[in-house]
């Protein structure tokens, strides 16, 4: 099994966008459909049988697939760069410190302006918030996040045991870390955007045959002109050079968001 996994939304249930008075699908629109990540024995994104027998609906959750896709080619180059060892642990699902407490104490300081202080900080730790994945778009989102290390190996941990609906937990994976060869890594990402565009290339060929609404508006030279800027930029801005963090300057902010007591 892959590790990001999905399964578009057949094309005649893909919602329109723009109403009913102008209804149109585009690119981001049309890549709808379930998504999951694959690690081990569980499945990030998948709803938990407690949240079900309360609540009833589905045990995968759906999304535009572009948000993800987009998301990960982002935060690419942050997750390759290794992370030295002794803020690796601040990554984890379980740090030895929460961090996330003292760091919001040290925002609460001073809510209303930034000290020269707070903008180091705030510039300093953003190496953590850049190999934090997106997933606000779903409700009671966990914290996912993706980095590597000296050794060759890139990590996704996982934390979900806080993600609660009126009590019931929503995520039927609680807490973890999954590590693999950097270089596999890279090919499961490699794997995913050629699936997700060889699975997009095929929705348009239904688009072109009528399997949409004559009444919903699709550009399909747009959907194509879409396809080929994947193709032709993807090797770029997966590999983009960024400039290397400074790991001396994160250890200081670090030093200086432990400093500052918790609520």
């Amino acid at each position: 099994m892959a590790l990001f996994n999905f399964r578009l939304t057949p094309l005649r249930e893909v919602h329109s966008w723009g109403g009913s008075e102008k209804p149109t699908l585009h690119w981001y629109g049309l890549t709808h459909g379930e998504q999951w990540i694959e690690v081990d024995s569980d499945r990030l994104f998948e709803v938990s049988d407690e949240f079900l027998r309360k609540f009833g609906g589905t045990r995968s959750i759906d999304y535009n697939l572009a948000r993800l896709y987009e998301d990960i080619i982002e935060m690419l180059p942050y997750v390759l760069e290794p992370v030295p060892e002794d803020l690796a642990h601040y990554l984890h699902a379980t740090p030895h410190v929460d961090y996330k407490k003292y760091l919001s104490a040290f925002y609460d300081a001073h809510p209303d302006e930034m000290s020269e202080e707070d903008e180091f900080v705030d510039l300093n730790v953003s190496w953590i918030r850049n190999r934090q994945l997106w997933s606000a778009q779903f409700t009671a989102p966990p914290n996912i996040r993706l980095w590597s290390t000296s050794d060759g190996l890139t990590h996704l941990a996982w934390e979900a045991d806080h993600c609660l609906i009126e009590g019931v937990r929503m995520w039927s994976a609680n807490s973890g870390v999954h590590s693999v060869p950097t270089a596999q890594f890279e090919q499961e990402i490699d794997s995913f955007h050629d699936r997700l565009l060889a699975a997009m290339d095929e929705r348009i060929v239904e688009i072109k045959t009528g399997a949409v609404a004559p009444t919903i508006l699709i550009d399909v030279n747009d959907l194509e002109r879409v396809q080929r800027e994947y193709r032709s930029e993807f090797p770029r801005l997966a590999r983009k050079l960024q400039p290397p963090t400074d790991w001396g300057a994160a250890r200081r902010a670090i030093e200086l968001v432990m400093n500052r007591e918790p609520n």
